[in-house]
This record gives structure tokens, sequence and C-alpha cells, in this order.
């Protein structure tokens, strides 16, 4: 995986914490991220899909894009992100979102 650039987005997954955890709950958090920047893309009952550009996520993140992807050069191997404080309350995790690995026939 190549370390991402100011043209790819960042996939992020985000953990809601328990008593968030419905629609509602679900809904604020998307509106937040929203608001820090964050596009959310799909979401289901407890993890919220987004992505984020790299200028955002160093803003956000305060690690360059690419340091803790896995398998970028140089990358710390972890994939686990601070949560911005505006969503301490709502948010129990937030990563980068692992590559996926297509399987042939």
């Amino acid at each position: 995986m190549e370390a991402s650039t100011s043209n790819s987005p960042i996939k992020l997954q985000i953990l809601v914490g328990r008593e968030w955890r419905n629609p509602d709950g679900i809904e604020e958090v998307r509106k937040l991220l929203a608001s820090l920047g964050v596009e959310p893309t799909v979401s289901g009952l407890a993890t919220i899909s987004a992505e984020v550009g790299a200028e955002q996520f160093e803003s956000l993140f305060g690690v360059k894009a690419g340091e803790t992807e896995p398998g970028a050069s140089g990358g710390r191997g972890s994939t686990d992100l601070p949560v911005p404080e505006r969503l301490g309350k709502y948010v129990v995790s937030m990563s980068v979102a692992p590559p996926h690995i297509y399987l042939q026939n």
C-alpha cells in the first residue's frame, strides 16, 4: 500500500460508545464528524466508516498521512488514532481502516 496523498482520502473506522448506538446517536456522531471535515460514508449499529483528506487528517490527529497506515513506508505499525476532544463523549476509538485484500479465483 502506498502512503496517502492529498488526492486520495484516508479511510477511517469509528467505534461509537455503547450509549450512542442508536439512530439518533449515530446521526449526532455523523454530524460532528462532518463539522470536523471528516466525511461519513457508511454506518452500522456501532460503527461509522468515513474518509478524510490528508491535510485535514494531519490537522485533526497531529500525524502526517501515511505514518499510521499499515504497510506504509516509515509507518508506525499502529492504526489507532487519538479521538478528537469534540468526539470524546461519543466515540470509543478511531483508526485508519486496514487495506482491503482482494482474492483472485
